[in-house]
Parts: structure tokens; sequence; C-alpha cells
């Protein structure tokens, strides 16, 4: 692919959420940092983001091959070229570790890039993707000091969001396979999950049948709470 062709761009559906971290950088792996997030989609949802891919890491693909000196390492690509290209997915898994039926995919991208500039200096650009609303009205995030804003949205998994990206071909020589990353270049929050927003059912907890010797929390004469005189003390700690 041409570096002057401008890259294609989807969206996904919308979808829940998982380990997003669109706003503060993973640095865990990456001394730079990465931005990324998993969406949670069905087997069709996927389908339709490796049609989406198929043309562009394939076109990669043969350039790469074409481009390869003979020896082992043409050997090992035009291995992963029978193998098949591959998507960053995972099967999601429930509390028990039974897979779902869903898929998580992962849509990543570095926080900071570096390049030389024309005068022979190395520049360095900190990326900050896009937020929108519901509504498509942007969310601010940073100041024009790129500093993070203090109101910025906690975004916690479960938050509904729509993603737009980019398919990034790459052979991977310590895996010996072909890669489609898919490189978010905006997000749309539909429905945000904070940390003070979950439910019972966002802490993992279901409704229970109350047995016959349960307490309600709101019995005024449970013993427990009530010191008698002369415990206040013991019962500050």
């Amino acid at each position: 692919m041409s570096k002057k062709t401008k890259r294609p761009e989807f969206n996904t559906p919308r979808a829940k959420s998982a380990y997003p971290k669109l706003l503060v950088p993973d640095t865990q792996f990456d001394k730079a940092g990465v931005l990324s997030v998993k969406l949670i989609l069905t087997p069709q949802q996927v389908d339709e983001i490796r049609n989406n891919a198929r043309p562009i890491i394939e076109e990669y693909i043969d350039e790469d091959i074409k481009n390869t000196p003979k020896g082992k390492t043409l050997n090992d690509k035009n291995a992963a070229r029978k193998d098949g290209w591959k998507l960053s997915e995972t099967p999601e898994l429930d509390s028990e570790s039974n897979e779902t039926g869903n898929i998580l995919v992962t849509f990543k991208q570095k926080a900071r890039i570096s390049f030389e500039g024309k005068d022979g200096k190395e520049r360095v650009v900190d990326i900050h993707i896009p937020l929108f609303d519901s509504k498509g009205k942007p969310i601010p995030t940073h100041d024009d000091e790129g500093e993070l804003l203090s109101n910025a949205p906690k975004i916690y998994g479960g938050s509904e969001l729509k993603v737009r990206y980019q398919v990034i071909p790459a052979y991977i020589a310590s895996s010996k396979a072909y890669y489609a990353t898919l490189r978010p270049v905006a997000v749309q929050v539909i429905t945000l999950v904070s940390g003070q927003s979950r439910n019972a059912e966002g802490y993992g907890f279901t409704a229970e049948e109350e047995t016959s010797n349960t307490t309600p929390f709101n019995n005024e004469e449970s013993q427990d709470e009530q010191p008698e005189s002369g415990d206040e003390d013991a019962a500050a700690y």
C-alpha cells in the first residue's frame, strides 16, 4: 500500500467494551504507552471486520513476499501466508471460565510516536484518540498543553462503544505470522460505565433469596448495630 494513499476507515457496531485504556496509556510492555480497548463481539460481527481487513492485508502479504529475498525469512513468510493471517482476538469467558460464544477483539494505538523531521531532528508526538458522546458531540479530554483534564470521563469495562478504525497489516517475525492490527481512529461513547455507576451486576452480584434468619438492613432493632451503654469506644473500632 502506497504511503501516500489514505488508509480506509471502518466503523464497528455498537458493543460492550472490556479493559478500556483510551485516555491513560498502558506502559507495562511499551514505554511509549499503548491506548487500547477490547470490544465484545459476536462471531458474525468479527466476520465483518475480517471482510474489511482481508483485501488490505492480502495485498500487503503479496507485496511483502514479492520484495523478500530468497532464504529462511521468505520460507517463513510463505508458511505464514499458508497458515492465514490473524486478528488480535480471544474467546470471551464467563466467571467460571466457560466460553460465552462471543469474541474479544483488540483495538490499539501507540500513545507516543517519534519520527525524524525534515531538519533531521527527532520529533515526538503524543496521540490522543478523539472521543464523541452518543449524540456525536466531541468530549473534551485534554487541555491545550496535552494534559488530561480532571473532568475527562473515566471509561470502565461495560461501557458501550463504537470504534472507528484502520487496518494496519504487518509480519511479526517473533510469531512467524501475519497480523491485521486494528488501530482506533476515534471512539463514540454510547453508554458510559464509570467506577461510580456500576450496579450490583457490575460488581458480580445477582439476586438471592432471603433465608429465614436474614436480618433486613432497615431493621432498627438489630442488636449487632446497637452498642450497649458504655461500649461506644469499642464500637468505634
